[in-house]
């Protein structure tokens, strides 16, 4: 098979466009494609693209012949890349960006975009030595131009779902060593960041496919062990935790709640690493609850909000991890700082957020990752995870029940044994918590004890029925404002 090339342009247009449908259609014409074809496309266009903007119609007629030759047929795509043709393809897409750029795109310069990139998507799928080559190649670019972090900040939808899925089947098909050069160089990095931001822009879109895309490739990434190097090259200059960091800490929490054997894609390093991350963010946190003179509503804006939304992750992605009884994943937690951490924060938030008690409304059901955008200004969900996370890893385990104990934990779980709007069960974990705290343990059995009651808490239920509690001589006497019951 062979083109017609001696035409005038309005004729060359027509002859491109019917060779294209004529090789669609058929695997078998396709698989007989010889060099000369690949040439004769090349020449053509080197010839056009000096003035790319006006012969846009042959270049979208070529970038579109070259998307349905590769398009499963091995034998083309390494042809293809043997011609450079990805090398062209992207100077095609960088000189359509900055059209973009200039002025709205017309509907000519939109098919070719998605050809371009169509094209380079088929060129790599299913072929794992392509893929090495091309993605390589997008990734170590030495130009300032970002190729790929363009198209996704493009306006055509069409063109950032096609773009994903090309680093999609990249990151599916290339090895470990490939991967890592995606989170370590600029423009790898560059590109994760922006379909962060992709992602958490389009969680709430049922019909798109944007989330579903970014969280299968930076799960891949988790998959392949990145996780935390790529927490380290997300963070800022200034300040504790990024808004990249907490949204990559989204999508760990949701691929561990997706099967139980997520769980073991984290390893000793990994597990090292959270609880460092975990112990800034928090320490960060317990400091600003130290500055008596902020009211409750600076909690939930700014740098504050975003570590809370970091602190509710981590403390799910802990307790999932510690969930089922291992003594060496909890002495390790231990004796890296967790327990002392989440205890530290665990009395801060005691003092500066007391109970909501009246408990007139059903509790929400546990947090999901939309809940930690609402409840910052309130610490909500804050002491129940923390008092789950202490019940988990106590559990059975003697070093952490006297850890625990000698950090003042066990006041603190005892005191939360009650119900409070702003944590849903937290009253039932702490029981659990209580229960395993004392288990085996006569240390804490005494210390519970020796306890005695030194003031009476009034409670918004009982109040608003005209009761009010006080201590006389260490037990609990009620007085009533209103008549007594009979």
């Amino acid at each position: 098979m062979a083109l017609n090339l001696n035409l005038s342009e309005p004729d060359l247009i027509v002859e491109l466009n019917d060779f294209e449908c004529e090789v669609r259609n058929s695997v078998e014409k396709r698989a007989e494609i010889q060099v000369q074809l690949w040439n004769q496309l090349n020449e053509l266009f080197d010839s056009y693209f000096a003035n790319f903007g006006e012969n846009i119609s042959i270049i979208s007629g070529i970038v579109k012949i070259w998307r349905t030759l590769v398009a499963q047929v091995p034998n083309n795509q390494n042809n293809a890349v043997a011609q450079k043709v990805h090398v062209k393809l992207e100077k095609a897409i960088i000189e359509l960006l900055k059209l973009e750029n200039e002025q709205s795109p017309n509907e000519e310069e939109i098919k070719c975009l998605r050809f371009s990139i169509q094209a380079l998507s088929n060129m790599v799928t299913g072929n794992s030595e392509t893929q090495k080559i091309v993605w390589s190649d997008l990734i170590s670019r030495e130009e300032d131009f970002d190729l790929l972090g363009g198209v996704l900040k493009c306006k055509d939808t069409s063109a950032v779902t096609v773009v994903l899925v090309l680093i999609f089947n990249c990151i599916h098909g290339v090895g470990s060593r490939s991967s890592e050069e995606f989170v370590t160089s600029a423009v790898g990095i560059a590109l994760i960041r922006s379909m962060l931001q992709l992602a958490e822009s389009t969680l709430d879109n049922e019909e798109s496919k944007t989330f579903e895309l970014v969280y299968g490739i930076v799960t891949r990434l988790i998959e392949q062990g990145h996780y935390s190097i790529l927490f380290e090259r997300l963070a800022e200059a200034s300040g504790t935790i990024s808004f990249d960091q907490s949204i990559l800490l989204k999508i760990l929490d949701a691929r561990l709640s997706s099967d139980e054997q997520a769980e073991e894609l984290i390893d000793d390093s990994t597990i090292s690493h959270m609880i460092k991350s975990f112990i800034k963010v928090a320490g960060f946190a317990v400091d600003v609850l130290k500055k008596t003179e902020l009211t409750v509503s600076d909690y939930g804006v700014g740098e504050m909000s975003i570590a809370y939304s970091a602190i509710v992750l981590f403390l799910q992605t802990f307790s999932k991890l510690t969930h089922n009884p291992n003594i060496e994943l909890a002495n390790k937690c231990t004796r890296e700082g967790l327990l002392a951490a989440v205890i530290s924060l665990l009395g801060e938030a005691e003092r500066v957020f007391p109970r909501i008690a009246k408990a007139t409304t059903t509790p929400p059901e546990f947090t999901t990752d939309n809940d930690t955008n609402k409840g910052a200004e309130g610490f909500a969900y804050i002491k129940r995870d923390i008092i789950r996370l202490i019940g988990n890893l106590s559990y059975e385990n003697k070093f952490v029940q006297d850890e625990t104990r000698d950090l003042g934990g066990l006041a603190l779980v005892l005191s939360n044994c009650n119900i409070d709007d702003r944590n849903p069960y937290i009253r039932e974990y702490a029981i659990f918590a209580v229960r395993s705290l004392l288990q085996n343990n006569p240390e804490n059995q005494k210390l519970v004890e020796e306890m005695k009651p030194i003031n009476a808490v009034q409670h918004p239920v009982l109040e608003e029925v005209g009761v009010r509690t006080e201590l006389e001589n260490g037990k609990i006497k009620l007085n009533y404002t209103g008549p007594a019951p009979k």
